[in-house]
C-alpha cells in the first residue's frame, strides 16, 4: 500500500534537456524556469542543478473543458483569437482567494448568462483563469525573474500573466533540446 503522506510525484519527459540547454544563459545562482504547455513544468535550478519540479495540467484541463464540458458548449468551435480584456479578467478573478478554482470555473458558464463576455471571448477568459490559478500555486517560493521556454503564443500569455503580477520574465527559444542533449553527451564523454 502506498504511503499516503508522500507528496504528489512529478516527472520530466524530455524537458530536462531544454533546461540543460538553458544553463549557460542562466548562469550561477537560483533560477525559476517555466515551460508552459499541455503539462506546464515549473523548475527551480540552483547552481546548475534541477532541485525542484512541479507540473500543472493547465493546457490539458483547458482542452478538456473546451471539448467535454458545459463550459465548452458556450464557446464557438475552434480556437478563437485572444481577447485581451477577457484574458485579463480571468487572471484577475484567479487572484481572489475566496472563490477557488472550482467555483471560478463555474463563472465561465455564468459570464455569458450575465452578459459579461460574448461566446468568442470565453476561451480567453478560461485561459486567463487557468493560467492565473497555475501562477498562484507555482510562484510560492519561486524566485524572479521567471525564465519562459516554449512556443511563442503560450510564452506571450504566460509573460503577460507574470508581468501583471509585477514579476519580471526572460523569454528563451523553444529549440533548446539539441543544445541540452549536446551538453549532456559532452558531460558523459560522448561528444
Amino acid at each position: 500500500m502506498a504511503d499516503r503522506t508522500t507528496p504528489v510525484g512529478d516527472v520530466m519527459r524530455g524537458e530536462e534537456t531544454q533546461i540543460a540547454g538553458l544553463l549557460d544563459a542562466l548562469g550561477p545562482g537560483t533560477h525559476t524556469v517555466c515551460l508552459p504547455g499541455t503539462h506546464s513544468k515549473w523548475v527551480r535550478v540552483d547552481e546548475g542543478a534541477i532541485v525542484r519540479i512541479s507540473t500543472a495540467m493547465t493546457g490539458e484541463l483547458y482542452a478538456l473543458l473546451r471539448a467535454h464540458s458545459i463550459l465548452g458548449r458556450g464557446m464557438p468551435d475552434g480556437e478563437q483569437a485572444l481577447d485581451a480584456d477577457a484574458f485579463d479578467a480571468g487572471l484577475e478573478c484567479s487572484r481572489d482567494p475566496t472563490g477557488g478554482l472550482l467555483h471560478d470555473l463555474f463563472g465561465v458558464r455564468t459570464a455569458t448568462l450575465f452578459g459579461r463576455f460574448t461566446p468568442p471571448a470565453l476561451s480567453s477568459y478560461l485561459s486567463g483563469l487557468l493560467i492565473g490559478h497555475e501562477l498562484q500555486a507555482a510562484l510560492a517560493g519561486m524566485s524572479a525573474p521567471v525564465h519562459l521556454v516554449g512556443n511563442q503564443a503560450l510564452v506571450e500569455r504566460y509573460a503577460h500573466a507574470l508581468q501583471a503580477r509585477d514579476i519580471a520574465v526572460q523569454r528563451h527559444p523553444e529549440a533548446l533540446a539539441a543544445a541540452g542533449t549536446h551538453r549532456i553527451a559532452k558531460a558523459c564523454g560522448l561528444a
